[in-house]
C-alpha cells in the first residue's frame, strides 16, 4: 500500500506533463519527464483532494484514488492525438567517463542518505508536531479539511500531502510522514542535470548536481517534515524553466513554449507549499516581466498565446488557495511590511544586524559550503559573462530576493529572529538552488565544458 500510495500520485502527474506538453515533449529527457511527473503528481493530487472535500466527498482512499484516475485518464483521452509517444521511449545514454561514474555514485550515496534520516526516526520537530502533522492526522480521522484545522491561512498542501501517507496504506505512522521527500530530493537532482546538460558536457551538469546534492541544509530539510524543502523544490525547478524559456525564446519557440508552460506550472504549485511562494512568485514574475518587455519586438501571435496559456494555467492552479480563506495572508504581509513594528516594543529594527547577519549567513555558515564565495567569484572572475545573454534577469531575481531577505528583517516583526538565525537560514534556502545555477551559467559559459552542438534533450 506504500508503493501504490507513491504510486497513485505519480500516475496522475504522468497524465498532466504528457497533456500540457504534448508534442513539446520531445525537448525534454525521458528521466526528466518522470521526475516531472512525480513533482506535478504529487501536488496536484493534494489540490485533487482539497477540491472534492470542498464539494463534501470524504477523503478516503477509495474516492482520492477515483478521482485522481478518473482526471488522468480524462487528459490523456482528450490530449491522446496531440502525443507524441516516440519522444516518451527513453534513448541509450552515452557511455560515461570514469570522472563521471565517480560522481554518480557519491550523488547516490546521498540520496540514499537523505532517504535514511527520512525513515529512520518518526517525526521529532516541535514545530511539525503542534501544526503540519496535527493537521494531517485532523484530516485522517475527520476526512475533511471543513474543519476547524491548526493550518489557518497556510497552504494546505503539506497538510494534505501528509495526510495521505497515512490514508494510503490506512495506518498512521510518524515515520511515514517523509514519504515524498527522498523521492522529491532525487527528482530535483534529476532535473537539475536535465537543464544543464541541454548546454554542458556530461561531467561539468553531474558536478554541478554533485555540489547540489551536497548542501548540508538543502540535505537536512529534505530529510526531515518541514515545508522549507518542498518549497525550495517547487519554486527552484520553476525559475529554472523560466529561465530556460529566455534563453531559448529566441533560438527555438516551440522548445521555449514548452518551459514557460511548464515553469508557470511548477510555479502555481510552489503557492501551495508555503505562504513565501507569494511573493517568490511575484520575484520570477517581475523578472518574467522585464524579460517580455526587453524583447517585446520578437513577441508574435503565436507567443502571445502561449503566454496566455501560461499565465491562465498558473490562476487556475493559484486561484483555488487565494480564495480559500487567503485574504488574510496578503493582507498580513502588507500590514507587518507597512508597520515596521516587532511583536518586542523594545526592541527597535536596525538595518546593520540584518545586513551583518545576511553577510554571516552568506560566507560563515556551513550549511552552504562555498557556494557564497563562488557567487562572488562568478562575479569578479568573469564580469562580462554576468549579464550576457539572458543571465542578467537570472540575477535580477536573485537580487530580488536578497533584497526581500532584507526587507522582511529590517521592516517586519521578523526582526526579533535576526539573532537567531534559523529562521534566516530555512529562508535562504529556498533559492538557493538559483545560486547555484546562476553560478554553473556563469562559469560555464566558456567553451571548455560547452557542447559542440546542442541535443534536443538529454538523458
Amino acid at each position: 500500500m506504500t508503493i501504490i500510495t507513491l504510486l497513485i500520485p505519480f500516475i496522475l502527474g504522468l497524465a498532466v506533463v504528457a497533456s500540457l506538453l504534448g508534442p513539446r515533449a520531445k525537448f525534454f529527457g525521458f528521466s526528466e519527464k518522470l521526475a516531472l511527473a512525480f513533482a506535478v503528481g504529487w501536488a496536484a493530487h493534494a489540490i485533487v483532494m482539497f477540491l472534492i472535500s470542498l464539494i463534501g466527498v470524504p477523503l478516503v482512499f477509495l474516492n482520492i484514488m477515483s478521482a485522481d484516475l478518473a482526471l488522468a485518464a480524462a487528459l490523456t483521452f482528450f490530449s491522446f492525438k496531440s502525443l507524441d509517444w516516440q519522444s516518451w521511449r527513453p534513448r541509450r545514454p552515452a557511455r560515461p567517463s570514469l570522472f563521471s561514474l565517480v560522481l554518480l555514485a557519491v550523488i547516490g550515496v546521498k540520496f540514499l542518505s537523505v532517504a535514511w534520516a527520512s525513515f529512520i526516526k518518526p517525526v521529532l520537530d516541535p514545530d511539525i508536531i503542534r501544526c503540519y502533522a496535527l493537521g494531517a492526522k485532523m484530516i485522517w480521522l475527520h476526512h475533511s479539511i471543513l474543519i476547524n484545522g491548526p493550518w489557518g491561512d497556510k497552504p494546505l498542501m503539506p497538510f494534505l500531502s501528509q495526510a495521505w501517507t497515512a490514508i494510503g496504506p490506512n495506518v498512521w505512522d510518524d515515520a511515514l510522514l517523509t514519504l515524498p521527500n527522498p523521492w522529491f530530493f532525487l527528482s530535483f537532482l534529476i532535473i537539475f542535470y536535465s537543464v544543464l546538460a541541454r548546454y554542458y558536457k556530461t561531467w561539468y551538469a553531474l558536478l554541478a548536481t554533485l555540489l547540489l546534492a551536497t548542501i548540508p541544509f538543502l540535505v537536512y530539510q529534505a530529510g526531515t517534515a518541514y515545508t522549507d524543502f518542498t518549497q525550495a523544490f517547487y519554486y527552484s525547478l520553476a525559475t529554472f524553466y523560466l529561465f530556460l524559456f529566455m534563453k531559448e525564446f529566441k533560438r527555438d519557440k516551440e522548445a521555449a513554449a514548452g518551459y514557460l508552460l511548464i515553469g508557470s506550472l511548477l510555479l502555481g504549485l510552489s503557492l501551495w507549499a508555503k505562504r513565501s511562494g507569494l511573493y517568490y512568485a511575484a520575484i520570477d514574475l517581475t523578472a518574467l516581466g522585464a524579460f517580455l518587455i526587453v524583447n517585446r519586438q520578437a513577441i508574435g501571435k503565436n507567443e502571445r498565446r502561449t503566454l496566455l496559456q501560461s499565465a491562465a494555467l498558473l490562476i487556475a492552479i493559484a486561484a483555488p488557495w487565494l480564495l480559500f480563506n487567503q485574504y488574510s495572508t496578503v493582507k498580513g504581509y502588507f500590514v507587518e511590511v507597512t508597520s515596521a513594528a516587532p511583536v518586542l516594543p523594545d526592541l527597535q529594527p536596525h538595518s546593520l544586524p540584518v545586513l551583518s547577519a545576511l553577510y554571516r549567513n552568506s560566507f560563515f555558515e556551513a550549511n552552504w559550503q562555498f557556494l557564497g564565495l563562488l557567487f562572488c567569484a562568478a562575479i569578479a572572475l568573469y564580469p562580462k559573462r554576468v549579464l550576457a545573454g539572458q543571465r542578467g534577469f537570472l540575477l535580477l531575481i536573485i537580487a530580488l530576493q536578497l533584497a526581500c531577505l532584507f526587507a522582511l528583517f529590517r521592516f517586519t516583526s521578523l526582526y526579533q529572529f535576526i539573532f537567531n538565525e534559523t529562521l534566516l537560514n530555512r529562508l535562504t534556502c529556498h533559492f538557493i538552488p538559483v545560486i547555484l545555477y546562476y553560478c554553473t551559467e556563469v562559469i560555464g559559459a566558456g567553451e571548455a565544458v560547452l557542447l559542440l552542438s546542442r541535443p534536443e534533450r538529454a538523458d
